[in-house]
């Protein structure tokens, strides 16, 4: 089990994404990212794997729209968010 609390996944927005895995970071929550460019189904595996309990999900749209997507992985439920929102929920 990884000590990991939050995947960043990147699909081509790699800057963006390392922006709110770095926020995430600073608000004290351990945070990997995907470095590899692995495909978006092997980075849900490994997270899977690795028991990490949420993946954050950060394309084209999501930086459009300024937000990020969550997939909580016990749950399977996703939703579109902002980094704030999803910081005060893994911290409260």
């Amino acid at each position: 089990k990884s000590v990991t609390q939050v995947f960043v996944l990147p699909i081509k927005e790699f800057k963006e994404a390392n922006k709110v895995a770095q926020e995430l970071r600073d608000a004290g929550i351990n945070t990997e990212i995907d470095v590899m460019d692995r495909s978006v189904s092997k980075n849900f595996d490994y997270a899977n794997v690795q028991g990490i309990p949420y993946v954050v999900v950060i394309g084209p749209e999501e930086v459009k729209e300024q937000k990020i997507k969550v997939k909580d992985m016990k749950s399977g439920k996703e939703e579109v968010t902002t980094t704030k929102q999803l910081i005060k929920k893994i911290l409260h």
